[in-house]
């Protein structure tokens, strides 16, 4: 019977002393793996191995290391916030490691992440995530070689969101290269005033590096008062060796804005390539004498090219530029869809598209294949160093003033508002091996320097400085005439104070007869504008049968 007592006793001791154990634990312990609770989450991530996957289950400290493990650390199954964890130095992933950080928030006041020493063709994987830092960046590259995965979570900082550093060096090896790419994500840059700051930037002296936003918005949010900054810096800063190369930036279905400078600011890099496409970029400049622009590429850059695609682009800039290259070499703007708009700010000047400085050696060029331009102010402002091919789009040039090639011309209350004439030479026929075409109109007799047409084969937008000059015609005249010939017949001007503008071109080949010809009347005031008229279509066939 006193065994039987004292062996029920000591099952009774170890029940109850069991049941103590258990809440501790559940009440202490802030990571698992499996079945196994920890203490620390490093306690935890210093245990786990290859192929494991840490579970946070509350909100932590954690003191910042070096991660050499492919393994994952994520928020436990069934929390219903994103456990916390603040940290007081940097994760570091591993050299040949790759890292994920899954359904976690963050809060540092240094950098949260880390590439760094180590850090060698290491990955790291960032999915819905929340990260902040307090004075510092949230993921601080400083290290050639790494793969940066961002998707989903929302990311905050006062300095800088993703922004590489300045010790590496350039090269041009494909297993160096830096990857960034980011999809689904929020990023918010409250910047610090004064500085070149960005939501993302590729820093100083950094080259061969992708950055891939996709379905993203990126805030650059500036306290008032604050000038420098954009949502996304690409080039080097100053020091004869930040000098980037090999940069590529794509942009797709996603929201850059700013209430700084711009939206995207390119400086000192040799070559980049960026694509905007179904996405928009909009500028709220918060001071109207500030000269900001959606886009800005300075004058230490050689071979950019930015090209702006799909129905749903927008450039929208409430300051003074949509896009400005100053001075760039070997430029190429490529306008292929979506919209560009410049808003009434107050500002006396302000364009869509700039281009000024531009080498002669090295010129820029814009090529128009389908975008719309609407701005009340210029269009387009084009140096006489830059190239222009315009083949579709819609520029608005009745609501804006056009520079191209140091010439400025506009389509605002142009002058002519009579019908179009075209005549042929008298005796062609089909089988003519080529013909003669008189063009007529009826235009004011005074106020005007000089009179012309622009005509041109297979050229659907027709203004002064494209490129491709050769398939346009320009006839200048400053002769008017009181009346002209046709069929025989004398006819005057039933308009009181015009006269008719008659103008040709010779040796249409019979090879053209069915191909359309485009011609549109211009003059020129006493100050040297050009006022563009309507454009017209015909073709020689249609004419002969008339």
């Amino acid at each position: 019977m006193k065994k039987q007592v004292f062996s029920f006793l000591l099952a009774l001791v170890l029940v109850v002393m069991m049941i103590p154990l258990t809440v501790s634990a559940a009440d202490t312990d802030v990571a698992k793996i499996g079945d196994v609770s920890y203490a620390s989450l490093a306690d935890a991530i210093n245990a786990a191995t290859d192929g494991q996957t840490v579970e946070v289950l509350k909100d932590c400290n954690f003191a910042g290391a070096t991660i050499s493990k492919n393994i994952t650390v994520k928020a436990a199954e069934g929390l219903t916030a994103k456990p916390l964890i603040t940290t007081a130095a940097s994760i570091v992933p591993g050299a040949n490691t790759n890292l994920t950080f899954e359904g976690l928030a963050f809060y540092s006041t240094k950098n949260v992440f880390s590439f760094g020493d180590g850090s060698d063709t290491s990955t790291l994987n960032l999915k819905n995530c929340d990260v902040e830092s307090n004075g510092y960046y949230c993921v601080f590259i400083d290290k050639n070689g790494i793969t940066l995965n961002i998707e989903g979570g929302k990311y905050r900082s006062n300095w800088g969101v993703v922004i590489c550093g300045a010790t590496m060096p350039k090269t041009d090896e494909e297993r160096t290269k830096i990857t960034v790419n980011i999809n689904g994500a929020e990023m918010t840059q409250t910047a610090n005033v004064g500085g070149m700051y960005a939501v993302i930037s590729n820093g100083n002296g950094k080259s061969n590096i992708e950055i891939n936003v996709e379905n993203s918005t990126l805030f650059a949010q500036a306290p008032e008062g604050a000038t420098g900054g954009a949502c996304i810096k690409i080039g080097g800063n100053g020091g004869a060796n930040n000098i980037t190369d090999k940069n590529v930036l794509n942009i797709r279905n996603s929201i850059l804005k700013s209430n700084v400078q711009y939206g995207i600011y390119v400086a000192r890099t040799l070559k980049t390539d960026i694509t905007l496409e179904n996405s928009e970029i909009m500028l709220e400049n918060p001071t109207a004498a500030t000269a900001g622009s959606c886009v800005k590429v300075d004058g230490s850059t050689e071979n950019v090219t930015l090209t702006v695609k799909g129905d749903n682009s927008k450039l929208n800039s409430k300051s003074q530029y949509c896009i400005y290259f100053n001075g760039s070499k070997n430029a190429v703007i490529n306008l292929d869809g979506g919209k560009l708009i410049v808003e009434e700010t107050g500002i006396t000047s302000a364009w869509a598209v700039s281009t000024y400085n531009t080498p002669a050696d090295a010129p820029a060029t814009v090529n128009v294949n389908g975008s719309e331009i609407d701005t009340a102010k210029v269009s387009l402002s084009l140096d006489g160093s830059t190239k222009l091919n315009v083949t579709a789009g819609n520029i608005h040039e009745e609501k804006s003033i056009l520079y191209t090639n140091g010439t400025q011309q506009t389509a605002k209350g142009h002058p002519f508002t009579g019908t179009q004439y075209a005549q042929l030479l008298k005796g062609t026929t089909k089988d003519s091996e080529s013909t003669n075409v008189r063009f007529a109109m009826q235009v004011p007799t005074e106020g005007y320097a000089k009179y012309g047409y622009l005509v041109s084969v297979n050229n659907k937008i027709l203004f002064f400085g494209l490129a491709n000059g050769e398939k346009i015609r320009s006839t200048e005249t400053t002769t008017l005439f009181s009346s002209i010939y046709a069929n025989g017949e004398k006819i005057g001007s039933d308009v009181e104070g015009q006269s008719w503008l008659a103008l040709g071109i010779d040796g249409v080949l019979k090879a053209d007869f069915d191909t359309e010809i485009r011609v549109r009347p211009y003059a020129i005031d006493a100050s040297g504008k050009i006022i563009l008229g309507e454009t017209y279509a015909f073709t020689v066939s249609n004419l002969l049968n008339q």
